[in-house]
């Protein structure tokens, strides 16, 4: 039997720590311009931090994730050779190389084979597939997320915002982040799916968790435990993906048996998979419901989590962007149509993923020998390229740890490389929900701050993001909300 040592390169998907991160600063900034090391220059030693003989850069990578990213990329530069035990795998820091290893060179690499950590909730649906596989589940999938189907999605967004709205005017502190969750799994399943999730969220809540749980166990030691190893965040694990099996198989066989015509997602696949294997067909459209559901809301929840905690702390930029909403809609509910004329809150939503990018790091595994600055990716080996340091480089922003919408009005900002700011990939494999995510949290983002006053319940707390499944407000965002006085 191998050594497990050998095979942690397996399960690299995302580096996250077990232990939460400290507080983000606050500062004001402006952008300037960047000034970028050539790709082909080489720092003088050392070359990455001080490694643990044994354990490599694990303690750490436990101990603050998303700092000793920032300390890689701001002492070290462009690509950073790190150790896990006796494994070696890069971060790469500088957008050039990045650019080439997402869009020239995709083809060289493959997604990170950890992803086979969470396979057992995921299966092969889109974001865990590779291959041939992925490539035909993604022309497949790829004509429900263009523009004109995008925009269809808002009055979805609309309706799905009513219950959030009878929550709001009942109660004046609720917690953010999980009213975020409810209105955008919400948005998911009507928009792509055409279903009620009402039944299934109970199951799909529980799966969320049992899997935050199951990567935290992990990290302790980034070991490739065989899920069937009875650890508690295994067992945890198989009975949350039971349950959330049973609610989505009722609604792929409730939508297979009706004679109902539909233009979305799940009737496509349908469509598209009709006189395969029936078990087939219903594990693939199972895997599908499953990563678009869980992951597609989870992102758009925590990025309007942290909007509404930023503009709650910068009273100036919450005045500017409610006057252009006031003055636009003139209280009535946003749509796809009147996104263009609010030109400050595209600003808002982008400085916000700038900060908080949902996914803050992603990785990719070499196939064949890659060199990157002198340094040689052998196969199998992987390459991890963090949008929380590079977004926060002071190579590319001034005071990068600050929240200002305005830095995007700059003709400077156009200067950027286009990889110093990432927040959904890029490539071949970028996120196929991007234009979906950007409509909800546009339109959702206008709706409630045209309506509500927010206020952050102890201002003086410490909300830190939490390196989880997505970059997470930790321990939450209580707020007082209460409806706004219209002249």
């Amino acid at each position: 039997m191998s050594c497990p040592i050998h095979s942690v390169n397996a399960l690299l998907a995302q580096l996250a720590p077990a232990a939460p991160q400290g507080p983000a600063a606050v500062e004001a900034t402006g952008l300037v311009h960047p000034h970028p090391r050539p790709a082909t220059a080489r720092r003088a030693e050392p070359e990455a931090p001080p490694a643990h003989w044994l354990l490599g850069h694990l303690p750490d990578m436990k101990r603050d994730l998303l700092g000793f990213y920032e300390r890689c990329e701001r002492d070290f530069g462009a690509v950073v050779p790190l150790r896990l035990y006796n494994v070696r795998f890069y971060l790469v820091n500088d957008p050039e190389w990045i650019r080439r290893i997402l869009v020239t060179d995709d083809a060289l690499f493959v997604k990170p084979t950890g992803l086979q950590a969470v396979k057992p909730l995921l299966g092969e649906g889109l974001v865990s597939s590779d291959g041939e596989y992925w490539r035909r589940q993604r022309a497949l999938m790829q004509p429900c997320f263009h523009k004109k189907m995008v925009d269809g999605y808002a009055d979805a967004v609309t309706r799905c915002m009513g219950t959030l709205f009878e929550r709001w005017d009942a109660a004046s502190k609720r917690n953010v982040p999980a009213d975020m969750s409810d209105v955008t799994l919400d948005v998911v399943a009507r928009a792509l799916f055409g279903i009620d999730i009402t039944a299934a969220r109970p199951a799909a809540y529980g799966a969320l968790r049992a899997v935050q749980e199951f990567f935290v166990s992990w990290r302790q030691h980034y070991l490739p435990l065989p899920i069937w190893v009875p650890l508690e965040a295994h067992r945890k694990l198989r009975r949350a993906v039971e349950a959330l099996d049973e609610s989505i198989y009722a609604i792929i066989d409730a939508r297979r048996d009706s004679p109902a015509s539909r233009d979305d997602l799940l009737s496509r696949l349908l469509e598209a998979s009709r006189g395969d294997d029936p078990g087939q067909v219903r594990r693939m459209l199972r895997d599908e419901l499953v990563v678009m559901m869980l992951a597609g809301h989870e992102t758009s929840a925590a990025a309007l989590s942290w909007a509404l905690f930023e503009l709650a702390r910068h009273p100036q930029a919450m005045a500017t962007l409610r006057e252009e909403i006031d003055r636009v809609l003139e209280g009535r509910a946003p749509t796809a149509e009147d996104l263009p004329r609010l030109p400050y809150l595209a600003h808002v939503v982008r400085e916000t993923l700038r900060l908080y990018p949902s996914l803050y790091n992603m990785g990719r595994v070499a196939t064949v020998p890659y060199t990157i600055e002198g340094h040689t990716v052998r196969p199998g080996e992987n390459v991890i390229m963090p949008q929380w340091s590079v977004h926060r480089s002071h190579r590319y922003y001034d005071d990068p740890h600050a929240f200002l919408p305005e830095r995007w009005t700059s003709d400077r900002a156009r200067t950027l490389p286009k990889f110093a700011y990432f927040p959904f990939g890029g490539g071949p494999r970028n996120c196929i929900g991007a234009q979906l995510a950007m409509l909800e949290i546009k339109l959702i983002l206008a709706a409630t701050v045209g309506r509500y006053d927010f206020q952050v319940e102890e201002p003086g707390a410490a909300v830190y993001p939490e390196a989880a499944l997505t970059l997470r407000p930790m321990p939450g965002v209580p707020m007082r909300i209460r409806r706004r006085e219209l002249r």
